[in-house]
């Protein structure tokens, strides 16, 4: 088999019409690997899940994901993994609410999976901001029934600093990790 070409391109928001359709049908691919799913969000950062109920789809999310910074990880030229970013975010839920660089939506192309492109793409974004912006800690927050991506965390040294009770549903929390 050929050898395919493989990249990650860090974008301060996707601007490429291609690209956004690329995004948009892989947040569509990916929307119910979350909880809530994505479809029941209309932000990146939405703090309450309160009433979160879809209508158009992933298009409100895809809207606001769009927006932000994101590394796309591409293999022959096709986007097939993306994780985005808020290199500039307050975290209000953070104790100190301190400014980091907020990670907040990973997704795989299902065909994809279990070639190891989260963590590689993880560790992309974890890099460049360690070279961008050295001493800024980096956030991101999951769910508590998230086993691969609480396994991912663990791998790449975050610890968790913050666990939300029942935050999700009856028995799933919210818990946050930072780095360092």
């Amino acid at each position: 088999a050929l050898m395919q070409r493989e990249e990650c391109v860090m974008r301060p928001g996707v601007r490429d019409e291609t690209e956004k359709q690329e995004v948009r049908d892989l947040l569509a691919a990916c929307d119910n690997d979350f909880v809530p799913p994505l479809s029941a969000r209309s932000s990146t950062t939405q703090q309450s899940w309160e009433g979160a109920a879809g209508g158009d789809g992933v298009a409100a999310y895809a809207k606001t994901l769009l927006e932000q910074s994101v590394a796309l990880w591409k293999q022959d030229g096709r986007t097939v993994g993306l994780l985005s970013f808020r290199p500039e975010y307050v975290c209000e839920a953070l104790p100190g609410r301190p400014t980091v660089c907020y990670l907040s939506t990973l997704c795989v192309s299902p065909a994809c999976r279990g070639q190891g492109l989260a963590r590689r793409i993880y560790e992309a974004v974890i890099a460049w901001a360690h070279e961008q912006m050295p001493g800024r800690p980096i956030a991101l927050r999951t769910w508590s029934t998230n086993a691969a991506q609480l396994r991912l965390m663990e791998k790449l040294g975050f610890t968790c600093v913050l666990r939300l009770p029942d935050d999700r549903g009856p028995g799933v929390d919210t818990v946050y990790y930072r780095l360092p």
